[in-house]
């Protein structure tokens, strides 16, 4: 085989190892044209199946766990697990809230008034309201959820502020507020029992 014949099928090699990493989506795939057999094993190693996404409300709670489990310090009267319990049990109860109301949505199509006989016109526009006040409550429901997770992201971040804010005084008073704050997110439970 002459040199350039070999040079031809090395660059033939690069084009489809190139092609093979910008289909998995792998940076440098414009480099694998001359230097192909050093993507070669980054090409040959099997794909990790992406891990699904962790619902919010799971998530969010973790995140709370771990900043309180990583904070040394806490005022002994901070009942870290019971807060905890209260925090989840308070947004999955919201969440489950908005979730029948989603349920009842699909299962009542009102009827058009324009499409109801004169009959029955009245009990398709009182039914045509009872569905807009149920989008309403579906609303208020959803927004509901979304500030209470806000809520337990920012006392995680005021967690973490505590936790890495610096001098032994500043992280004492941060640390009292926080006992405070996080004794009272149990506020989230009643915002579910509405």
């Amino acid at each position: 085989m002459r040199p350039i014949e070999l040079l031809l099928v090395y660059l033939l090699f690069g084009l489809g190892v190139a092609a093979a990493l910008r289909q998995r989506q792998i940076p440098g795939a414009g480099w694998a044209l001359p230097f192909w057999p050093l993507y070669l094993p980054a090409l040959l190693s099997p794909v990790a199946a992406a891990e699904p996404p962790q619902a919010p409300i799971p998530r969010a709670v973790q995140e709370l766990r771990a900043a309180l489990e990583g904070t040394p310090g806490l005022p002994a009267t901070l009942s870290v697990e019971a807060a905890l319990s209260a925090v989840e049990r308070g947004l999955l109860g919201l969440e489950r809230r908005s979730q029948q109301i989603a349920a009842a949505l699909a299962a009542t199509a009102p009827l058009s008034p324009q499409e109801a006989p004169p009959e029955l016109q009245a009990l398709a526009e009182a039914q045509a309201q009872s569905h807009a006040r149920l989008r309403a409550l579906q609303s208020e429901a959803d927004a509901e959820l979304h500030r209470a997770l806000l809520a337990v992201r920012e006392l995680t971040g005021r967690v973490l502020v505590a936790r890495f804010s610096g001098g032994p005084d500043a992280v004492a008073a941060d640390l009292a507020a926080l006992g405070a704050a996080v004794d009272g997110v149990a506020e989230v439970r009643d915002l579910a029992r509405r």
